[in-house]
């Protein structure tokens, strides 16, 4: 949980000048729940104490033609309705990948910008941070309750960029699609090699009808082949699946002759694209191929069980 304030100010360095947005954090708690610290690409991060220092996004930082060391005067109207004006030193250049903040915004430390802006200790919005990537929902529900009757808005990321929501929302139908497609073109695979395996062994599997087993125990028999054959597939494919994917990982596919830095709802993608590793979605595609082997082999396993021995062994 960290608490955030906001404000726009005109920033000036020299004879240069820009609008920006200056987002107060608190540098003890701000990197419980997002990844600010990380982004900086000069300078050093935000001490714990105020001591007037400002993180200008990398686009700011080009339009002030400003860098690390150098003086900003800062300008705002406090929320008393004041005039609020303070002299930052340049603490370091950020790149968040979110376009916005890139463009204009400013990171500074809570107090100060509380001193700057006459809040008086308030903040304009508190951050949580989710246990679990799909916790978003149900911990906007428990702060709801928790602040019912105190005229609070409790708003999830998605609330917040829902064109991004939305973009991931098409990904996902996109890769449940991708999905559809290859356990489709999987038991296909599986029927037809199971059903050719039932024709060519015809007549061995008569002689085995002639010595007594049931059709049942022919069904069961060719089942199992089935399973093992699923059980090869899937160590193999996991195998190859987690090396291609422990290189996306680590180097990730690099994309930039063909494509350049682009951006959606507000956030800036590079060229290179990265894979992830998740165990639940390795479980549950294996869990899915293993399922539909067995499904996809019930009717050559049928017609396997079905043969009458004396027409089967007559087979060449």
């Amino acid at each position: 949980m960290s608490g955030r304030a906001h404000g726009f100010a005109l920033l000036g360095a020299g004879d240069k000048s820009a609008g920006g947005q200056l987002l107060g954090v608190d540098p003890a708690r701000e990197p419980r729940v997002t990844l600010l610290h990380e982004k900086l690409v000069e300078g050093e991060y935000l001490g714990e104490r105020p001591e007037k220092k400002i993180l200008l996004g990398a686009g700011l930082a080009r339009s002030l033609e400003a860098g690390v060391g150098d003086e900003l005067v800062v300008v705002t109207q406090a929320a008393d309705g004041s005039m609020g004006n303070a002299l930052f030193r340049v603490g370091g250049v950020l790149k968040t990948g979110s376009v916005a903040t890139d463009r204009s915004g400013a990171l500074v430390h809570l107090r100060d910008l509380q001193e700057l802006l006459v809040l008086e200790g308030r903040v304009h919005e508190v951050a949580l941070l989710a246990k679990t990537r799909d916790g978003a929902p149900s911990l906007a529900s428990d702060a709801e309750r928790t602040l019912e009757g105190r005229g609070l808005l409790v708003r999830t990321w998605a609330q917040v960029n829902p064109e991004l929501a939305k973009m991931l929302e098409l990904q996902s139908v996109g890769s449940w699609i991708i999905l559809f497609i290859v356990f489709s073109v999987a038991s296909l695979g599986v029927l037809n090699t199971m059903l050719m395996s039932v024709l060519e062994r015809t007549k061995e599997l008569g002689v085995l009808r002639a010595l007594g087993l049931r059709p049942r125990q022919v069904v069961a028999l060719v089942l199992c082949e089935s399973a093992l054959l699923a059980c090869v597939a899937a160590v193999v494919g996991t195998g190859l699946g987690l090396l291609a994917d422990g290189y996306l990982v680590t180097y990730g596919l690099d994309l930039t002759r063909f494509i350049g830095d682009f951006s959606f709802g507000g956030i800036a993608f590079g060229p290179v694209l990265r894979g992830e590793v998740r165990l639940d979605r390795i479980v549950a595609t294996v869990v899915g191929l293993f399922a539909v082997t067995l499904i996809a082999s019930v009717w050559p396993a049928l017609r396997a069980g079905r043969l009458r021995p004396v027409e089967a062994m007559r087979q060449e």
